[in-house]
């Protein structure tokens, strides 16, 4: 009974609230055939849960808005919510109108990864961020076996059909095949205030000082993992605890909800009673580090294919996480979090690609607030993918930046190395194409979301981004598709 009335408790603070928040939802689909269109449907039926609740027309301020006969609550709990719900909706409605929208949905299809990026009152992105957690966790988790084979012989006959092409073999492949790291269906979901300058909280962070690991990564998408940093847990109750800021209060609000469906809910920053960094979480907590392509001995080896066996195991971790709902990471970093890859092409080796992330990472001494890492992608390439966890200092065209400084390096090595065997020119430069592939940005910034607030009160505007929104998801899955 705590937890719900913690939970009611939330819904109330946050209802009272004009404090607009982001927040970024991933789930562990999009790479298989049968997974386009609930993730579009599941888009569609977002977009319009928005669109109801700029309205005020349907909410009712109860975050669990997805019927789900696994929900653990007892009929009085149920009756206390309903209670809560007509509360928290009078408050709601005094508000003139609810700003809510879907920012941007992204689909990466080796990565078997899609996110969905909201903003928007607080009471409402709590309502639409567990819409759509609890909708994937839905289709994922009951997917039938036979869609899944039928899924991968039409990939296969693809394959065939265009001539042996890889990426429909990768894109295609199981969970099991994913070069990304992940540790449940729903694997994060980051709160974030719209700001790029840290929130103060009056939370202390209780790590030890590391002066070989300054930085802690509280709310990327991707992180590191930080092997000589500490963490003095306090002995604060996680039942009854209230973070001190509204993002983390969202945050902890969405950790409920997926906790009664059955989740297990792993919290991070102003949404943990700790206030531990999310870094901290994905080692010690979860199995992240040993799933997908991603190793903690990997990204410190130049061998390919030194860690064969290790990786075997982690791909049987991963198709456990596949079985079962698996651990969801749920928290608010002190300030938005940007995040931007760099694809590199099938030129570049391992070694190369690592001097790229350790160049652009902060802990190597690199730009400021940057955290990378270096990820198997597909058809033999890599990627930097680096999360900016102070955009407002370090970004992306610093990013841009170091890419070009890393090119001018690697040509020189290259000079070095062939020049003495006639196969390049001293003063010969190999162009950017060579080396890099693309650099995009995954997610949203502060600027996009606020301007995409700007103009919920037009709904003729809203549509039209919508179908945007819409139309650019379905490209991002069009390989799936096909």
């Amino acid at each position: 009974m705590k937890t719900v009335s913690i939970h009611r408790n939330l819904s109330t603070i946050l209802a009272k609230s004009n404090e607009v928040v982001a927040c970024n939802i991933y789930v562990s689909a999009g790479g298989r055939s049968h997974h386009a269109k609930p993730l579009l449907n599941l888009l569609k039926s977002t977009q319009e849960k928005c669109r109801q609740l700029r309205s005020n027309g349907t909410g009712n301020g109860n975050t669990n808005i997805v019927n789900c006969s696994r929900t653990t609550l007892s009929p009085r709990d149920l009756a206390a919510e309903s209670t809560s719900s007509r509360n928290v909706e009078r408050e709601r409605h005094q508000r003139i109108q609810n700003k809510i929208a879907v920012i941007h949905a992204y689909a990466d299809g080796p990565y078997n990864r899609s996110s969905f990026h909201i903003a928007g009152n607080a009471d409402c992105v709590c309502q639409i961020a567990s819409h759509i957690a609890l909708g994937a966790i839905d289709f994922l988790s009951c997917i039938d076996a036979n869609t899944g084979a039928n899924a991968n012989a039409n990939a296969n006959n693809s394959k065939e059909e265009n001539g042996g092409d890889n990426l429909s073999r990768n894109v295609s492949s199981s969970n099991d095949d994913s070069t990304h790291p992940l540790v449940g269906l729903v694997d994060h979901i980051s709160v974030m205030p719209l700001s790029n300058d840290i929130i103060e909280t009056g939370l202390v962070v209780n790590d030890k000082p590391n002066k070989e690991n300054p930085d802690v990564n509280a709310g990327a998408d991707v992180d590191l993992g930080k092997d000589n940093i500490t963490h003095t847990q306090t002995n604060s109750s996680s039942a009854t605890f209230i973070p001190p800021d509204v993002h983390g209060m969202v945050a902890r609000s969405i950790a409920n909800v997926l906790d009664q469906l059955g989740v297990k809910i792993e919290t991070y920053a102003s949404a943990d009673p700790d206030n531990t960094p999310l870094a901290i979480v994905r080692k010690q907590k979860t199995s992240f580090f040993k799933s997908g392509g991603l190793t903690a001995e990997n990204d410190n080896t130049e061998n390919d294919n030194e860690h064969a066996d290790k990786n075997e195991k982690h791909r049987k971790i991963t198709r456990e996480v596949q079985k079962n709902l698996g651990v969801c990471t749920v928290g608010s970093p002190p300030c938005f979090v940007e995040n931007y890859n760099v694809r590199l092409t099938k030129n570049i080796s391992k070694k190369q690609a690592m001097r790229l992330t350790k160049k652009v990472r902060e802990r190597d001494g690199g730009i400021v607030g940057v955290e990378a890492l270096t990820l198997p992608y597909s058809n033999d390439r890599y990627e930097t993918a680096c999360n900016l966890l102070r955009p407002g200092v370090g970004s992306a065209n610093d990013i841009e930046t170091v890419v070009e400084e890393w090119i001018d390096e690697e040509n020189a090595l290259l000079r070095d190395k062939n020049g003495n065997d006639g196969l390049m020119d001293v003063n010969s430069k190999l162009p950017r194409e060579y080396f890099v592939d693309d650099a995009y940005r995954v997610g949203t910034t502060v600027s996009q979301c606020t301007a995409v607030l700007d103009i919920t009160q037009l709904e003729s505007k809203v549509a039209d981004h919508d179908t945007n929104v819409l139309d650019g998801f379905r490209i991002y899955l069009n390989p799936v598709l096909n």
